[in-house]
């Protein structure tokens, strides 16, 4: 058996991390949907085309959608029309986001300073804020879903990622981000709520997750900013993120507070750094823009600087880059890759027939395709309650401190890549 056909193995079994589990593989679907110019699978989140920038027409079907909607309804429970989506789902959407730039983090258990190491992960969470446009919308994932790709960086070296929807309602789904080279990794959940507010849709997004990166953990009590969608029917759209963010570093004793907002129709970030055990006045602090140009600045009134004269002072105030200014120019984003064999679960062979009819403009099949796919879940999920069962997800379990952490550390050697 080939490597892209091991297929997927359920994380029950032996405890053992290098024995095999005894579960029968599922039945491993071959995808013959978006394949590159290599024959590999791609997932439509990694690929530009020209559905993206697609005009929405507000009239027809699409004005007498809109015109059911109430305000402040939650729009995780709407069956949008094709005409409003991407040709991929939300879980593809957090996967090419988070493997972007995650390369940025391998410095940090090189670097000795924890100040520069926080920094680094602010850095890397940053390049994910990136401006956005939002034309459409990702699909809402089913109950279930499953994305799991992974990209080999040089020999022995891997970032392997798996998220699977955990909850119907509200959306949440389960992520692990794993790089045992650099003994990396990313753990958590992501929550969002959708709500129409006539000419603008507000999306929160909550959930927590923890960066591990060697014997340091970096604590996030919201996973991720806000996003707000302003004139979406009228006026000039502009799509932002907005909102605080915490990272907390017990075994280092930094805290960072970040902040991104709007001005100027600009999407901005400023921030400090605090060392809880040294003083309460910052130690550095951060200004810039949005997934792109950011400066860091140590703040010269901390006790730290005290002693420092007006020359070493000026210097400190100076700044240092810590993104640059369209960083995709500086340094290739990565695409993750994905098997060609995939659970018959995953987000690219649950939607494959839906975003197919999204790429080929044809809106009337998808929408009945779509309809498809949400029966089925409805289906599935009204069974389970009409037996007075919960949904179980297959990955993960919840957690106390987490809201939903990984079943299986070890998760990722269950499949061959």
């Amino acid at each position: 058996m080939s490597k892209d056909e091991e297929g997927f193995h359920s994380p029950t079994g032996s405890d053992n991390e290098d024995e095999e589990t005894n579960a029968p593989p599922a039945k491993a679907y071959e995808y013959h949907g978006n394949l590159n110019s290599a024959g590999e699978v791609q997932s439509y989140a990694d690929v530009r085309g020209e559905w993206e920038q697609r005009k929405i027409s507000l009239f027809g079907a699409v004005r007498s959608f809109i015109g059911q909607l109430k305000v402040g309804q939650d729009m995780t429970r709407v069956s949008l029309p094709c005409v409003f989506l991407r040709p991929y789902s939300l879980l593809e959407e957090v996967a090419s986001r988070n493997f972007s730039h995650f390369p940025i983090l391998f410095d940090a258990p090189k670097t000795t300073d924890p100040l520069l190491r926080m920094l680094l992960v602010i850095k890397w969470l940053i390049t994910t804020a990136k401006q956005e446009h939002y034309n459409h919308k990702p699909f809402n994932p089913v109950a279930g879903e499953v994305n799991r790709c992974y990209f080999t960086h040089a020999k022995d070296d891997t970032t392997f990622f798996l998220v699977e929807q955990v909850k119907h309602h509200p959306p949440t789904c389960g992520i692990r981000i794993d790089n045992p080279a650099h003994k990396i990794a990313v753990q958590g959940n992501y929550t969002f709520q959708v709500q129409f507010n006539k000419n603008s849709v507000s999306i929160a997004n909550n959930g927590k997750v923890n960066i591990k990166i060697g014997d340091e953990n970096y604590f996030m009590a919201k996973a991720m900013p806000d996003i707000n969608v302003k004139n979406v029917i009228l006026g000039t759209k502009l799509v932002a993120w907005e909102g605080k963010l915490s990272l907390d570093c017990k075994e280092s004793g930094y805290y960072a507070e970040c902040e991104l907002y709007v001005k100027d129709r600009t999407n901005l970030v400023k921030g400090k750094i605090i060392h809880k055990a040294t003083s309460e006045e910052p130690v550095a602090f951060i200004e810039g823009k949005c997934g792109g140009l950011t400066h860091w600045f140590y703040n010269v009134k901390h006790p730290n600087h005290k002693d420092k004269s007006k020359d070493e002072k000026k210097k400190l105030e100076k700044g240092t880059i810590l993104v640059e200014d369209n960083p995709e120019d500086k340094e290739k984003p990565i695409t993750p890759k994905y098997p060609k064999s995939q659970e018959p679960n995953s987000s690219i062979n649950t939607w494959s027939k839906v975003a197919k009819c999204i790429i080929e403009n044809d809106m009337e099949k998808g929408d009945a395709e779509k309809v498809v796919i949400e029966e089925k879940q409805r289906g599935t999920l009204g069974g389970l309650k009409d037996k007075g069962e919960e949904f179980v997800p297959v990955w993960f379990e919840q957690d106390d401190t987490l809201g939903w952490r990984i079943k299986d550390e070890k998760w990722y050697k269950r499949f061959e890549y």
